[in-house]
């Protein structure tokens, strides 16, 4: 038992460098935040989007290579999960758990 003492406070230290300077970064924009509120500040609107500005195209073929990208990622991740479970059965089979997972039937 007395090696949590040091496994626990090693995860303490680090949680604490950790989020340290994001939580710090958050009161800060929450504190801006406030200070606007009480001076009557709205905060800026967003721009329109003009599609006949140079960089506005710009941005929807980033964002349509990012969309393109994240499909990819998606179609990868759903393959390696698959792969994954498949290992997972064969294992349970190997084993002799004859457990089939939810969903699917005996073939």
């Amino acid at each position: 038992m007395e090696f949590l003492v040091p496994i626990v406070m090693f995860m303490c230290i680090a949680s604490v460098l950790i989020f340290r300077p994001l939580t710090k970064r958050l009161g800060d924009l929450i504190d801006v935040s406030i200070q606007e509120k009480k001076m009557g500040r709205q905060p800026p609107l967003q721009p329109h989007f003009d599609p006949s500005q140079p960089h506005a195209t710009q941005l929807q073929t980033l964002m349509n290579n990012l969309e393109r990208r994240l499909d990819l990622f998606e179609q990868r991740l759903d393959f390696t999960e698959s792969i994954l479970e498949n290992q997972e059965q064969r294992k349970s089979l190997a084993r002799g758990d004859g457990a089939v997972s939810a969903g699917q039937g005996e073939r």
